[in-house]
């Protein structure tokens, strides 16, 4: 298209339009935007239109067809996605939260992301970029999402029994093929339905104390309803409370780094947090079991002695592992958390991979939660999992527990310490510290006596990003839990 006779404008209308300059005479409107459009450009080949509009997006058009080739979509937080019309995209690893299922009917919204390995296709973005519009169709067809109606939805219950009679309603469009019970994030209960419609009534067996039971259908393709879920408090006296498993490892001092590098508080954040679990030996759990490792004594091999030793733990027992300390990632990309050995030009020397914890990780038949207060720390874990059937499949049939990182920032960020925060203190392990312990009553948001792991993550994030002012955001990293389990009980 010879550019020089054609004029392209954005209106308040929400509208570009393509006009014949000599004319004036309208060629082509392009529709989409539901914001002012504030800025367009040709492209120098004159085959497309790039647009932007403050409706947060760009836009890139076929001039010929004026078909939408894709939008990009920025947050504030520095998150961005690129999406086609059909639903092909990708994201920054933590832009996957932008987008979420919106049904034609009702009010319901829900997570796309047990849809990622169908969509979530970089190479098919590329292509359409580079001029090949027919790359990847047709696309994928989504089921319509299942329905799960728990009677006591969100309620807390209270029981001197060790059982739990459940009421749910599960339907589909076609099938409904299986109803999975999750208790504290732990599988209980697998339910075949096999029908398009079903009534039904589990009997779910509970632990001592508080018990975040979750229930979620699936189709015949594996994609899941939303889950119906509900807290029951159980004070039966037979029952005995799981252990909680602490590896607690703070490094403060590194010989291979310069003074400038040395930190303050990472080793007394470890003996804080230890601290802050020994409180809940009898409240939420049966016994803690501590190991804290500071400075010199946190070397490679005491490290990964302690992860294997946590191969002891039962399928109901949690572990709570805690890292601070220098996060670096290597020129390959891959992340280390740097024990005193290990140095910023050579991490793989003395530092600590995803790769070889996750070898000591996948030992555990227990519940895993990591919180990591490391610099550049989201980026600890590259691979994807999404807590779909596949993985509930796994759950059921291998007595896996999960496992939840929960970083200290996002994976191109640092994690800051302050001595004007109670008394010293890495910002992200203060955080964690009051939202288990003097704030946990005002963390706990449904009032069911328990801060919930959810509820901890949302309390953190916030204080966190507050005080750095945006500088630093914690990021839920890897989530491998179907549901939710409480981690602290609320002081009272």
């Amino acid at each position: 298209m010879g550019l020089s006779k054609y004029a392209l404008s954005g209106s308040a209308d929400n509208t570009l339009k393509l006009c014949e300059i000599s004319s004036g005479r309208e060629i082509r409107s392009f529709e989409g935007h539901s914001g002012w459009v504030t800025a367009v450009a040709f492209n120098s080949e004159g085959k497309y239109i790039l647009s932007g509009s403050n409706d947060n997006t760009l836009k890139l058009w076929d001039i010929e067809t004026g078909g939408l080739i894709s939008q990009m979509v920025s947050s504030p937080d520095g998150e961005w996605i690129i999406s086609t019309p059909d639903g092909y995209y990708n994201s920054t690893p933590e832009g996957t939260n932008l987008i979420h299922m919106v049904p034609f009917v009702g009010l319901e919204t829900y997570s796309f992301d047990q849809f990622e390995s169908f969509f979530k296709r970089s190479d098919i973005i590329k292509a359409r970029l580079s001029g090949n519009l027919n790359a990847g169709k047709p696309a994928p067809e989504m089921s319509k999402p299942l329905i799960i109606e728990m009677q006591d939805h969100m309620a807390v219950k209270k029981t001197d029994s060790r059982m739990y009679s459940l009421k749910l309603n599960t339907s589909a469009v076609k099938e409904v093929k299986t109803v999975r019970v999750f208790v504290n994030g732990r599988p209980v209960i697998e339910e075949p339905v096999n029908a398009k419609a079903k009534e039904l009534s589990l009997d779910i067996p509970l632990f001592s104390g508080g018990n975040r039971i979750t229930a979620v259908a699936y189709d015949e393709k594996g994609f899941s309803s939303n889950p119906g879920y509900l807290d029951v408090i159980c004070k039966h006296s037979s029952l005995t409370k799981p252990n909680l498993y602490l590896l607690a490892i703070g490094i403060s001092d590194y010989p291979r780094l310069s003074s400038m590098w040395q930190l303050d508080y990472a080793h007394t954040d470890a003996r804080a947090l230890m601290k802050t679990f020994q409180d809940q030996e009898g409240k939420l759990c049966g016994q803690v079991r501590f190991n804290l490792l500071t400075n010199k004594s946190a070397n490679l091999n005491a490290i990964t002695e302690a992860l294997d030793a946590l191969g002891v733990m039962k399928k109901d027992d949690v572990a709570v592992i805690f890292m601070a300390g220098h996060g670096v990632k290597a020129k390959d990309g891959i992340f280390y958390f740097l024990t005193p050995a290990g140095s910023f030009e050579e991490p793989e020397k003395g530092g600590l991979s995803w790769s070889v914890l996750n070898k000591y990780l996948s030992r555990i038949k227990g519940r895993v939660i990591i919180f990591l207060d490391a610099c550049r720390s989201g980026s600890i874990v590259t691979e994807t999992i999404v807590p779909n059937y596949e993985l509930a499949q796994q759950f059921f049939s291998g007595g896996q527990g999960g496992v939840m990182v929960f970083s200290a920032s996002k994976g191109r960020q640092s994690s800051l310490e302050s001595e004007e925060i109670g008394g010293g203190f890495g910002i992200f392990t203060y955080a964690l510290t009051q939202s288990l312990g003097p704030n946990s009553k005002k963390v706990d948001v449904n009032h069911n006596g328990f801060v919930e792991f959810t509820e901890l993550v949302d309390a953190v994030s916030v204080y966190v990003d507050k005080k750095t002012e945006g500088h630093q955001t914690p990021w839920l990293s890897r989530k491998e839990l179907f549901g939710d389990l409480p981690v602290a009980a609320v002081n009272k």
